[in-house]
C-alpha cells in the first residue's frame, strides 16, 4: 500500500505539462527504473526464495512501478490534449509505444494472476518462457525505452549530461531487460567456465552464452553508436549498471570490478577511435575489439576467484568469437557504401565477341 501511495504521489506531483522537454524524459526514465527494479527484485526472489503465490512484496514493487507509469503518462496525455485532438495524438512525442506497453502490461498482469492460479508458480527456466511473463517483459521494454525513442525522433542532439542521462539510462534499462530475460543463458549469472567437474554441456552452453551476450550487448550499443556521437562515460555507465544489476541474480558480485574496468576501457577505445562513423574502418575495429576486452577481463575475474576449468583453446577462442559476432553485427548496422547490383547483366562484364571473319 505504501508503494501504491508513493506511485500516486509521484505521478500527480510531477507536472507533465511540458511533455517534450528533457525534464519529462528524466521523470519517465526514473519511473521506468522503478518498474525495472521491481522486475529485478522479483527475479532475485525467484532465484533465492521459494515463491509460492502471486501476492508477494516483490510483486508489490513491480506493480506499483507499473501503476506510477500509468498515472504519470495518463496525466501527461490528458493535460496535453486540446479541443478536437484525438487521444492518440495527445500522447507525448516518442511515447506512443510506451503507452502501448502500458496496455499490454495491464493485460499481461491479469493473465499472469490467472495463469498462476490455474498452473501454479513456475520455477527455473520455465519462468522465463511463461506466456504472461513474456508479455510483461515485452511491455516493460516498450515502457522503459520511451526516453530513448523520444530522443531518437528528435533532430536536435542532446547537449550536456542532463539531456543525455535519460536517453542513456533508457538504453541501459532496455539492455538490462534483455539480459534479465535471457539470464538462464547468461555468463554473468551462470559461470560455466568454472564448472567442476567440467562436462561437455558446460563447455557448449558456456561458449554459446558468451556469444549470445556479445550479440545482445553490441546489438544495443552499435545502433546507438551509429545514431549519435556519445559523450565520454556513456559506455561506462551502460555496461557498469548492467553488471551491477545482473550480479544480484546469482550473487556474482566478483564480476563487478573486472567488468566495470572493461566498461571504462571500451569507453576509452570508443572515444579514441569509434565516435566518427565516417571512418568506417575504425567503427568496425572498435566493434570487434569491445567484446574482446569485455570478456578477456571477465575470464581474468573468473580465473582469480573461482578458477577457469576450460581448456586454453576454448576460452581464448570464445573471446575471439565474441569479437567476430560483434564485427558481423557492425556490418549490418553500418554496411559498406556500395550500390546494389542490377538485376540485368552489365555489358562491361561480358567477354568481347570474337569476329567470325
Amino acid at each position: 500500500m505504501r508503494s501504491y501511495g508513493l506511485g500516486c504521489y509521484i505521478a500527480v506531483r510531477i507536472d507533465p505539462m511540458n511533455a517534450n522537454t528533457s525534464s519529462f524524459d528524466l521523470k519517465m526514465a526514473l519511473l521506468g527504473g522503478w518498474l525495472l527494479a521491481g522486475i529485478f527484485n522479483d527475479g532475485w526472489a525467484h532465484n533465492h526464495i521459494h515463491v509460492e503465490n502471486f501476492f508477494t512484496p516483490w510483486h508489490a514493487v513491480l506493480y506499483s512501478g507499473f501503476l506510477a507509469n500509468v498515472i504519470y503518462l495518463s496525466v501527461a496525455t490528458v493535460r496535453a490534449r486540446r479541443p478536437g485532438m484525438s487521444l492518440n495524438k495527445s500522447i507525448p512525442s516518442g511515447y506512443r509505444l510506451s503507452a502501448l506497453g502500458v496496455l499490454i502490461f495491464g493485460i499481461s498482469g491479469i493473465a499472469d494472476l490467472t495463469w498462476h492460479t490455474i498452473f501454479g508458480i513456475e520455477v527455473s527456466v520455465s519462468a522465463g518462457f511463461s506466456p504472461p511473463h513474456l508479455g510483461i517483459m515485452m511491455a516493460t521494454g516498450l515502457i522503459v525505452s520511451g526516453p530513448l525513442v523520444a530522443a531518437w525522433k528528435r533532430t536536435a542532439i542532446p547537449s550536456g549530461w542532463h539531456e543525455w542521462f535519460p536517453t542513456l539510462f533508457s538504453l541501459t534499462m532496455l539492455f538490462s531487460l534483455m539480459t534479465f530475460v535471457t539470464q538462464y543463458a547468461s555468463p554473468l549469472v551462470v559461470i560455466w567456465a568454472a564448472a567442476k567437474p567440467l562436462q561437455f554441456h558446460d563447455q557448449v552452453l558456456g561458449a554459446v552464452s558468451i556469444m549470445l551476450h556479445a550479440a545482445i550487448m553490441m546489438g544495443c550499443l552499435l545502433v546507438v553508436m551509429k545514431r549519435w556521437s556519445l559523450p565520454i562515460g556513456s559506455l561506462t555507465m551502460v555496461l557498469s549498471l548492467n553488471i551491477v544489476a545482473m550480479s544480484f541474480m546469482r550473487d556474482t558480485f566478483f564480476l563487478i570490478l573486472a567488468l566495470a574496468s572493461a566498461a571504462v576501457l571500451t569507453d576509452v577505445l570508443y572515444c579514441k577511435l569509434g565516435r566518427d562513423i565516417s571512418l568506417r574502418g575504425r567503427f568496425h575495429v572498435v566493434a570487434f575489439a569491445m567484446p574482446i576486452v569485455y570478456f578477456a577481463l571477465y575470464f581474468v575475474a573468473v580465473w582469480m576467484t573461482r578458477g577457469v576449468t576450460w581448456p586454453l583453446p576454448l576460452w581464448t577462442g570464445v573471446i575471439f568469437m565474441s569479437g567476430i559476432v560483434s564485427l558481423l553485427l557492425s556490418f549490418l548496422v553500418l554496411p559498406a557504401p556500395y550500390p546494389r547490383p542490377s538485376a540485368t547483366r552489365s555489358t562491361v562484364d561480358l567477354p568481347p565477341r570474337r569476329s567470325r571473319a
